[in-house]
């Protein structure tokens, strides 16, 4: 039955989000090619492999960094639309495919994506694409956001990260026929498309605890919130905990994702407290039906 309601799920969320991004969207971005990266404008991919000790190169290329520039490409240009070009293109930044890295993480001039690649041997997989749309999907909302201030408030961004991620599987898949001659490195693309609804659906499946929602007190929420021994925040590393949020989010971006640029703002609503927002504020300043998903979604009521 849990299944079958989150395949219901899935089904509705993304009925909903062609009617908020059915737009054409063919995106004819060229990057010059160098000899160790490829570029357009101030966003560079890198041909080799990363270490994440250091963030130096390996000897060992990325075979995949072509295909990786080009679906960059085609989310720095939605994401622009979405957010403006002054947070997408405002900053250098360097993209980077680090193996030992744990998780796909974002910096003030660096996006290091973990892929895991599926066979080992630096190519790409049709999983792949999947799992690099839905890393950076939720990777550039962090970037976007560290162009307008350090004040990061981790549950927050990261169930809008995670919305956008979901969202960004909804695009690709919307816009793959339009975009295939430039995805296009060889004939086996064009069975790609037909992996996204299963990676999707299995992201939406994922694990979910009521983490989040049990934080229902200021000193609760700061806990939850702060770094720990390990230098680790609870909702980057513990993603079931903040789940069901993020769906919920998820299924109202579908239905006017130009809103999200809003959510951005967020650091001019926070709360002495440090942890939580002042949505009515909020609200009156700039109404949003997102603003009311994530009052509700607020543990602290």
């Amino acid at each position: 039955m849990k299944k079958a309601i989150s395949l219901v799920l899935a089904v509705v969320f993304v009925c909903l989000s062609i009617a908020g991004c059915s737009k054409s969207a063919r995106v004819d971005i060229v990057w010059t090619e160098t000899e160790d990266s490829y570029v357009y404008r101030n966003w560079t991919v890198k041909k080799h492999v990363y270490s994440n000790n250091g963030f130096s190169p390996t000897d060992d290329v990325f075979e995949g960094c072509e295909s990786l520039s080009r679906f960059t490409g085609f989310l720095l240009d939605y994401y622009s639309q979405l957010l403006g070009e002054d947070l997408i293109f405002g900053k250098d930044c360097f993209l980077c495919h680090a193996q030992d890295a744990e998780n796909p993480t974002t910096y003030d001039d660096r996006i290091v994506l973990h892929l895991n690649m599926t066979n080992y041997d630096n190519s790409f997989s049709g999983l792949d694409y999947c799992k690099t749309v839905y890393q950076l999907g939720h990777e550039l909302i962090h970037y976007a956001h560290n162009q307008l201030t350090d004040n990061s408030v981790s549950w927050f961004e990261e169930i809008v990260a995670e919305a956008m991620a979901l969202h960004s599987l909804d695009y690709l898949e919307q816009h793959w026929d339009e975009n295939e001659e430039s995805f296009a490195l060889d004939q086996s693309f064009k069975f790609y498309k037909m992996m996204i609804p299963s990676y999707r659906n299995d992201e939406i499946e994922s694990e979910a605890t009521n983490g989040l929602a049990e934080c229902d007190t200021v000193e609760k929420l700061v806990e939850y919130n702060s770094f720990d021994a390990n230098h680790k925040r609870r909702p980057e590393d513990d993603r079931p905990s903040h789940h069901k949020e993020s769906l919920k989010l998820y299924e109202a971006i579908s239905k006017d994702p130009s809103q999200v640029k809003e959510l951005l703002l967020y650091h001019n609503y926070l709360n002495d407290d440090g942890v939580t927002f002042d949505f009515d504020r909020w609200q009156a300043e700039s109404p949003s039906p997102l603003l009311e998903v994530l009052k509700d979604i607020q543990p602290v009521k």
